[in-house]
């Protein structure tokens, strides 16, 4: 709130297999504090206090034959200057774990390896509890939306996007590389910083721009969590 606003449209966000077919976008409303420029894919503005909360947007791609993509995505407006800033609703792993198991289990340590452990997986989805904590995710319910996605945009630039929460300090994401799924190294990346979209006053999708591997090499890409 009070801060201008500026996010550019990740490649990412639409693929063509047409690479020298360029793309048109146009939005769907908008919140009177928000403009968008389809020349260079931008959203900018600058909330005030009357625009709390979150606002859905729907960007639509068309192609030179007329074909089109949509996505949607939400901005949230939230008081404060940054989301890590004094202003953010941080959410700490106690307060987000005690959402979905009782005062009565958190209480019981034999529960903590199966329950509500930064190791455990109460869901059985593949992902602990503090993974799930990181990219935002319920721990409970094991058909959430995978939080890292591998992509390659229209021009070719392949692109590791994930969700991650934000307003905790101690939360660390690394965008790493392996050749064989056993030697990790960070991902080397290029066009500058990633690109990140808020979800939600706890979340943040971030796009980050990954070297391509040459054409007869296999490459596996994960993303670290330190906390």
């Amino acid at each position: 709130m009070g801060v201008p606003f500026t996010f550019l449209l990740p490649p990412s966000a639409f693929g063509d297999p047409d690479t020298d077919d360029g793309l048109t976008f146009s939005v769907g409303p908008l919140p009177g504090w928000l403009t968008f420029n389809p020349a260079t894919a931008t959203f900018s503005g600058t909330p005030g206090a009357a625009n709390l909360g979150p606002s859905t947007i729907t960007v639509t791609a068309r192609d030179r034959d007329g074909l089109e993509a949509s996505t949607t995505f939400a901005v949230a407006v939230v008081s404060g200057t940054t989301p890590n800033g004094p202003g953010a609703l941080a959410l700490a792993y106690p307060d987000w774990i005690a959402r979905y198991f009782s005062g009565r289990m958190l209480a019981d340590e034999r529960l903590s390896a199966s329950a509500w452990g930064l190791d455990a997986d109460p869901d059985g989805d593949g992902r602990n509890n503090l993974e799930e904590y990181a990219f935002a995710s319920n721990p409970v319910t094991e058909g959430d939306a995978l939080p890292v996605v591998l992509s390659r945009g229209g021009d070719g630039q392949l692109w590791v996007s994930y969700r991650r929460r934000t307003g905790d300090a101690r939360l660390a994401f690394h965008v790493e590389v392996s050749a064989d799924l056993q030697t990790w190294q960070p991902a080397a990346t290029v066009l500058g910083e990633p690109h990140a979209a808020r979800i939600d006053a706890q979340s943040e999708w971030i796009s980050a721009p990954v070297s391509s591997p040459a054409a007869d090499t296999a490459r596996f890409f994960r993303v670290r969590v330190i906390y």
